[in-house]
């Protein structure tokens, strides 16, 4: 998946601690960290065991960000959409997965 539009596979990984991190590819094949990503200028934290899928959402071009928290007591599915450009991925608050009015949790919830 290209995170960053240089037409080279990235890749972000979720940790137990809940934030999730970017990795680069550069031209050699490869990775370097970018750190964690960030909604708004902290970094993105959903509680536990964050388990991040990246794809186009909203169908405007832009890679979003969906997140689940991995919890036998309830997971979370929390959605950040990329408000940024192609090149250069932006996110701020999140939404919460929603089915319905009633947000999507089950326990163990990971988007795939």
């Amino acid at each position: 998946m290209d995170f960053n539009g240089d037409e080279l596979d990235d890749l972000i990984v979720g940790e137990r601690d809940g934030y999730v991190n970017y990795f680069r590819r550069l031209g050699d094949g490869t990775l370097t960290s970018e750190g964690r990503i960030q909604a708004g200028s902290v970094d993105i934290d959903v509680g536990t065991n964050s388990a991040p899928f990246v794809f186009d959402w909203d169908n405007d071009g832009l890679l979003d960000l969906i997140i689940g928290r991995e919890s036998t007591s309830g997971g979370s599915l929390y959605l950040y959409l990329n408000q940024g450009t192609p090149g250069n991925p932006l996110f701020n608050s999140y939404t919460p997965v929603m089915k319905g009015s009633s947000p999507v949790a089950w326990p163990r919830s990971v988007p795939h």
